[in-house]
């Protein structure tokens, strides 16, 4: 699981007896190590909440470290399969947390390449202002030129910023390169579209390009977007 620091974190852990929930256990600890090594939570008591599952959360204020946060819950009742049970929490600042969550959103892309446009840092880095257009006359629109994968020309090609789905374009032939089919997902943006990201703005969003083809949807790029507010008017 991944948090941000200084967010509370919350731990469960499922025992059963015989393979089945247990429930009513009377006396469940707690015990929870930060990332620095410090046993910060010593023996404090879990939440029953239903079929088995027990939890517990530690105070934000805990949470003041990147690193792995871990749990170990302590059941004292010898009836159940395993009496101690151990929870992970990996925390991260924001930027780290996104970049998490879009590695394990990419597809099989093993290439990506971007057009070089100032508002595109990277594959996986992005900027778009609200209020702005994108258009392929100017130059401005968005590209991710990627090789070895599944063919995807004539695919649907949909850009999601902060969970909006903000436009979609078209996958297209990009050509050749030293032998490699290129493939472009080719995605523009007008201002009424960059306007629906007016309670987004922020340095660190997810974005992610998600494409159909043949009915088959592949998340293929993800990454993290800045959103900026718009012109003053």
């Amino acid at each position: 699981m991944l948090a941000l620091v200084n967010t509370a974190l919350t731990f469960d852990a499922f025992f059963t007896t015989n393979g089945q929930g247990t429930t009513g256990l009377p006396d469940v600890d707690v015990y929870v190590i930060d990332a620095a090594g410090t046993l910060v939570v010593n023996g404090a008591s879990a939440t029953e909440l239903d079929g088995g599952l027990y939890t517990f959360t530690l105070a934000q204020s805990f949470n003041n470290l990147a690193g792995s946060y871990r749990a170990v819950f302590v059941a004292n009742d010898p009836s159940v399969d395993q009496q101690e049970l151990a929870a992970l929490i990996l925390v991260g600042t924001l930027d780290v947390v996104v970049a998490q969550v879009a590695q394990s959103l990419v597809g099989n892309l093993t290439s990506v390449t971007v057009n070089t446009n100032q508002h595109v840092e990277s594959a996986d880095k992005i900027t778009m202002r609200v209020g702005d257009d994108y258009p392929l006359a100017f130059g401005r629109q968005y590209d991710w030129t990627f090789t070895n994968t599944p063919a995807l020309i004539g695919g649907v090609a949909e850009l999601a910023i902060d969970g909006i789905v903000i436009a979609t374009g078209a996958v297209i032939d990009g050509g050749t390169l030293n032998g490699d089919t290129l493939q472009i997902a080719r995605i523009e943006v007008d201002n009424t579209q960059s306007a629906l990201l007016a309670n987004s703005v922020g340095p660190c969003k997810l974005f992610t390009v998600r494409i159909t083809q043949s009915s088959e949807l592949m998340t293929e790029i993800a990454g993290t977007c800045v959103v900026l507010a718009g012109h003053a008017t």
